[in-house]
């Protein structure tokens, strides 16, 4: 027995040689090496507890060795403990629904075990995490949730701390940023000071990608130093090469050029060496982004095409959104414009199918509900400890019953006004955007159907005589058909939203763009970006802006006779923003009232609406600009 032990703990620590090594790694693989029997079987499974600075092909091997030390007296505590082990391997190297369905299996057992909670909380924890890779964010958010209650009401800070991470990451996924920070706020309170935030780096971690994505460099410096800095002292292999890449990405925000170089390399080193397909892919986006913004584009299409297969490969789609948003950048770099609209139009796709899956209200009913069951749950524990305090005031104790149940009463009918009032003001908000977008419908379209109508009745009484039916006829109405199709498509997207991000507008405008020249020979379309702090719009402003934009791209496509086109985007920090459309042909006398042509009025009268400065400037001969503009009074 001796010699067998000796000879599995040399494989296991040749194995594990090859990665980079912390010096608590350093000290317990000693120790595995000169302990024997059941000193042994303790030191593997200390040195299983740093299963984030290991190798997944070694942690598994470590798990087959504990399992075939114990043989038949393995108890039930390592037989979970090994299940959850093999859990974290399946996570980083299986494809989603493996993972899913062991997980759920070792929970039905254990949801019927006494003593059971801390390795049940593991198992929801990992199945959680695991909806977020496998992009299923409504669940994900129920399944924090529910780990989040348990652990409040059994004073696991644990994994309050980890179902707050979680319920933020699920937000900070969605790209609810606001929601997000405020819910890793509440993961490091829990956690009280720096010290006992020491297991979490992931936390800070989070919270510094989250601020990059709203671009508040500073925020995320801070946090990403302070996650780092943790991960070091705890000597946590995985979180220092996330830290690494995070603030990789941060500094080439800051065009720090060679200080992001280094971090990216050290990153993915370390990466390597431990495996973990997830983060792997974020590292290999990170490194895109790099590619895209120093001159390497060729590099960046690669290594994102790349990363997509993975993703497809290992079912993570929460990974793609952001892995074609690479690739597109690095085709917009290399100036390959055509495969960039493509690239927009998948993404436009994937964010219409994410927000399908999971509606930003979706997640703040999930919150409110999350919420209203704690206030219900704080009430009931004040009035058993009042109940309690004044036990032995027998004749008090009816006085304070009756007090707290008129105070909850009154606390419901209160709640049930205020519920009530809120309700009835969204409804009418809500009643007016759809009266206004129903306008549209009426106003818009149904001109459009009665322009068609009016021309197939023309067709009609002129089927007998060959002078009055011309083909140009069938051209008018089958442009116009196409254009109804298309204008109710964008009017139905509008009417699903709450509010629009000037982003998704842009985007739709950019596919709008490319479809209207697709069409006119040796046509060109430009586009420029400074979407720096992204801003919303309501439907029925984003619908006036995609109308006016939409009259100035078909009039620069259709009736300029020029070649080229250009759009430029752009927001401010303070909420200003604005699109120009630019062209190079024929232009008009802007002074002139033509005949029958009522785009340029409905422009006008559609900016009026919404509060928009429009600016329509042409010359004869200099072509046309469009410039439409909102600034915050």
């Amino acid at each position: 027995m001796r010699i067998r032990v000796k000879f599995m703990s040399l494989l296991i620590l040749f194995s594990t040689s090859l990665f980079a090594q912390t010096e608590r790694l350093s000290v317990l693989k000693n120790r595995v090496y000169n302990e024997t029997g059941s000193n042994l079987y303790a030191a593997l499974l200390a040195l299983m507890e740093e299963r984030n600075s290991i190798p997944v092909d070694s942690f598994q091997q470590y798990i087959h060795f504990v399992d075939s030390l114990a043989g038949d007296t393995i108890s039930e505590h390592t037989k979970f403990l090994l299940n959850y082990y093999t859990t974290i391997v399946l996570q980083n190297s299986a494809a989603g629904p493996e993972v899913m369905n062991y997980c759920d299996s070792n929970i039905r057992v254990l949801e019927n075990r006494e003593n059971a909670d801390q390795f049940l909380f593991r198992f929801l924890h990992l199945r959680a995490a695991q909806y977020v890779r496998m992009g299923q964010y409504k669940e994900a958010m129920k399944a924090y949730f529910d780990v989040l209650k348990k652990a409040e009401q059994q004073g696991n800070s644990e994994f309050v701390i980890a179902g707050r991470n979680g319920v933020g990451w699920v937000h900070m996924e969605t790209e609810n940023y606001k929601e997000a920070i405020l819910w890793f706020y509440k993961a490091m309170s829990a956690a009280g000071n720096t010290n006992d935030l020491g297991q979490y780096p992931v936390v800070p971690q989070n919270l510094a990608a989250t601020y990059n994505s709203i671009d508040q460099n500073d925020s995320a410096l801070k946090y990403i130093d302070l996650s780092i800095r943790l991960a070091l002292e705890g000597e946590n292999l995985r979180s220092i090469a996330n830290g690494y890449a995070i603030k990789a990405d941060i500094l080439i925000d800051l065009n720090r050029k060679v200080e992001a170089a280094k971090l990216l390399n050290d990153a993915l080193e370390v990466r390597k060496q431990i495996g973990d397909v997830f983060y792997i892919l974020s590292d290999m986006y990170q490194l895109s982004v790099f590619y895209s913004t120093y001159g390497e584009c060729d590099k960046g299409i690669l290594i994102c095409k790349e990363a997509l297969q993975m993703a497809k490969d290992f079912k993570i789609k929460s990974k793609e959104l952001i892995l074609h948003e690479g690739l597109a950048e690095n085709y917009r770099a290399c100036g390959d414009m055509l495969s960039y609209s493509n690239e927009l139009e998948r993404i436009m796709q994937l964010k219409d199918s994410i927000n399908k899956a999971v509606s930003a209200d979706a997640l703040a009913e999930m919150t409110a509900k999350y919420d209203l069951e704690k206030k219900e749950q704080q009430i009931v524990r004040q009035e058993l400890l009042l109940s309690r305090r004044n036990y032995i005031i027998y004749g008090s104790l009816t006085l304070f019953i009756l007090i707290g149940v008129i105070g909850i009463q009154y606390f419901n009918q209160y709640r049930q006004r205020q519920g009530s009032m809120a309700l009835i003001g969204m409804a009418k908000a809500r009643e007016e955007e759809r009266s206004r977008i129903a306008a549209e419908l009426h106003d818009n379209i149904g001109t459009q159907l009665g322009f068609i109508s009016r021309k197939i009745d023309i067709y009609r009484s002129g089927l007998n005589d060959a002078k009055v039916v011309s083909p140009l006829m069938l051209d008018e109405i089958n442009i116009a058909s196409r254009r109804t199709i298309a204008d109710l498509r964008e009017t139905i997207w509008t009417l699903k939203k709450e509010k629009v991000a000037f982003s998704q507008l842009a985007d739709r405008l950019k596919v709008y763009a490319k479809k209207q020249l697709e069409d006119v020979e040796n046509a060109r379309l430009e586009i420029v970006e400074e979407i720096l702090h992204d801003v919303t719009l309501s439907p029925v402003d984003s619908l006036n802006v995609f109308r006016i934009i939409q009259e100035s791209v078909y009039n620069a496509a259709v009736h300029s006779r020029g070649n080229l086109v250009s759009m430029k985007f752009k927001t401010m920090e303070n909420g200003e923003w604005s699109i120009e459309v630019q062209d190079n042909g024929i232009g008009f006398d802007t002074s002139l009232d033509y005949e029958n042509h009522y785009g340029l009025e409905n422009m006008k009268q559609r900016a009026g609406e919404s509060d928009l400065k429009i600016r329509i400037e042409s010359e004869k001969t200099k072509g046309t600009v469009v410039s439409l503009s909102f600034k915050d009074k």
